[in-house]
């Protein structure tokens, strides 16, 4: 789906989220990346959109909380969002 070259800066866009999270980021900041635009090329940027189609349409997160789990589902055509407790 990547070439080298947008694995490798996809990969430092994640280290840098890393370190500025002191390696440890909570739900709200993890959802914040995959949601953010990184780089203006909307081909390879996390919220992605590509000729032909090929688009993302929804962030899915999964997150323990008070013995059980929490399940966030962002619908990014809609732009409704849900949660789920199991």
């Amino acid at each position: 789906m990547y070439s080298d070259d947008d694995r490798a800066l996809r990969s430092q866009w994640f280290a840098s989220f890393l370190e500025a999270n002191n390696q440890n980021p909570n739900a709200g900041a993890i959802i914040a990346f995959h949601s953010g635009k990184h780089i203006d090329d909307e081909s390879i940027n996390m919220f992605m959109q590509r000729e032909g189609g090929t688009k993302t349409v929804s962030i899915t997160q999964v997150t323990p909380s008070n013995h059980q789990l929490l399940m966030r589902y962002n619908d990014l055509l809609t732009q409704l969002n849900y949660e789920l407790a199991v």
